[in-house]
Formats: C-alpha cells, sequence, structure tokens
C-alpha cells in the first residue's frame, strides 16, 4: 500500500513540475516547490536564496497581498522586490549562497520542500486575484497574456501525459523485449498505443475516475511486480492529467477554460466569478470525499 501512495505524491510532484516549468518560462515568481504534504512542518526544505537547508522546517512565507504593499517600486510597481521566506525550523544546514543580485523570476527565489506525508504535491505561485487596489505585478501570474496564463494552468497536465507515456515505453523495453536494442521502436509505438488508450477511456468515461462505474481494463500482460508497478505509474499519470483536465471548480480544467474564453473573448473574467469557483470546487471535492468514505464503509 505504502509504495502506491509513494507512486501517486511521485506523480503529483511530476504535475506540478509542469506548472513550475511553464511559470519559469513566462518569468512567474514561484514562492514554494513542495512535495508530499507535510502537515505542521516539513522534513527537508531548501531556500536557494538564503544559502541554507532546513530539517523539520516550518515555512512562514508571506502571503501575495503582502509582497506587494512591502516592495519599494514606482508608481506602477514595476520594481518591487518580492520578500524573501521565513521559516523556523529545527536544524539549519548552511549551504554556499548565489553570487550577485537574484532576480524576483529566479528559481533561488523558490523554497523547495519534501514532506513527510507520501502524498500530494503544489507549487505556489505570486498571485494576487482578489486584493482591492492592487495592481499585477510583473512577476504575477495575471500580469501575463492569457495564453502564457492558460500554458502555465495545462503543464501539469502535459506534463503527466508525456510522463505516463514515458513510464509506458520504458516497462514495453525492459520487460517486454528484454532491453533489446532491436526493438526500441516497438516499444516506443507500444508505449503510444497504451498512453492513447488509456487517455481515450478516461477522457470518454470521466467518472470512472473519481471511482463511479467500471475501470480501465486494457492492461497489458504484466510479468513481474517492478513490471506492474511501472505500468501502474504511468497509468495513474494519465489519470491525473484527464482528472485535472475535466472543468471542474478547483482543478485545473476550470481554470484553463476561464483562459480559454479570455483568448476568445478577449475579456477577463470578473475576480467574483473566480472566488465562486473556488469556493465551489472546495465544495465538490468536499462532497467526492464523502462519497468515498460511504463507498468504503458501505
Amino acid at each position: 500500500m505504502i509504495e502506491y501512495l509513494i507512486i501517486l505524491g511521485f506523480c503529483m510532484a511530476v504535475h506540478e513540475c509542469g506548472h513550475f516549468c511553464f511559470a519559469k518560462a513566462f518569468g512567474v515568481l514561484v514562492y514554494s516547490f513542495q512535495v508530499f504534504m507535510a502537515p505542521i512542518a516539513a522534513l527537508l526544505r531548501y531556500y536557494p536564496k538564503q544559502g541554507c537547508l532546513c530539517i523539520l522546517d516550518v515555512e512562514a512565507t508571506s502571503d501575495d497581498s503582502n509582497d506587494s504593499e512591502d516592495g519599494d517600486g514606482d508608481a506602477e510597481g514595476n520594481s518591487a522586490v518580492p520578500a524573501e521566506p521565513q521559516s523556523s525550523c529545527l536544524i539549519r544546514i548552511p549551504l554556499p549562497r548565489p553570487k550577485g543580485e537574484v532576480s524576483p523570476t529566479s528559481w533561488r527565489n523558490t523554497a523547495f520542500g519534501l514532506g513527510w506525508l507520501p502524498v500530494m504535491a503544489y507549487v505556489r505561485m505570486a498571485d494576487s486575484y482578489g486584493v482591492d487596489g492592487h495592481e499585477p505585478l510583473p512577476w504575477e501570474l495575471r500580469s501575463k497574456p492569457a495564453w502564457q496564463r492558460l500554458l502555465v494552468h495545462s503543464g501539469g497536465v502535459i506534463a503527466n501525459v508525456l510522463f505516463g507515456l514515458l513510464a509506458f515505453v520504458v516497462a514495453n523495453y525492459i520487460w517486454m523485449y528484454n532491453s533489446d536494442p532491436t526493438h526500441l521502436f516497438a516499444a516506443i509505438g507500444g508505449g503510444l498505443t497504451q498512453c492513447w488508450d488509456a487517455l481515450s477511456f478516461f477522457v470518454a468515461h470521466p467518472l470512472s475516475i473519481f471511482g463511479v462505474g467500471g475501470g480501465f481494463e486494457a492492461a497489458p500482460l504484466i510479468v513481474s511486480k517492478m513490471h506492474g508497478i511501472v505500468y501502474f505509474t504511468g497509468l495513474l499519470s494519465i489519470i491525473l492529467a484527464v482528472g485535472n483536465a475535466l472543468p471542474i471548480p478547483g482543478l485545473d480544467g476550470s481554470r484553463m477554460l476561464l483562459n480559454f474564453a479570455e483568448i476568445v473573448t478577449r475579456r477577463a473574467p470578473s475576480e467574483r466569478l473566480r472566488r465562486n469557483i473556488d469556493i465551489a470546487g472546495g465544495f465538490l471535492v468536499f462532497l467526492w470525499i464523502v462519497y468515498l468514505v460511504i463507498s468504503w464503509i458501505a
């Protein structure tokens, strides 16, 4: 059971890595990149800009709105500097600090954490929706064009699809073709087919992702436990990709839909609409958890 939780957390980390890479590509400040949940304190957290590795660290990063208020900038807010993350930890190990000035959009402004509960992952970006009287700063997500925000929000889905394909190809090449280089293209072709079959099934049967209806039954012949784990990793990554792409409030799909609508209509949705969508998303997630608990008890 524990290995499957670790696989789930790893696939979620891949998902968040997709968001992180697109955010960095478009100059969005990322405050933190967390792998696995860290209630109370993270096992490890690395602060590149401060040059330290913290053990059992409690992060206390300033909110996005505070960053805009504390920065010293011009009237247009183009030169404000985001606040450095603050934390308290049990053990602080000094490491080399970057030389020279660190730009606000540099990866060195990101705190990289490792939690102790092997589920979930997240990336926290600079944003300030809902902050009254606050103009978007250059490194905030909402200051970017709609097509860039669309790619940032869809980055996790793209990363999960590519990672799922890679897992299928590796499983085929090592266990189905015994790592024979002459069958490399056959392994790639098989991986593409398996990836397409999984995507087609879960797009056509999205409720199966949430435990409603039948499951995916097109799995290949599993020849060993490790083969099954690698194949399951690819399948789970595809499930996360499709699940997050659904236009359900609180998931990436709802934000992708809003970004796409903004591109088509050339009008940004209101902040009130965004807040209502987030509230509805939280309520739907709560209902889903209640459904899973009731199903498990029954």
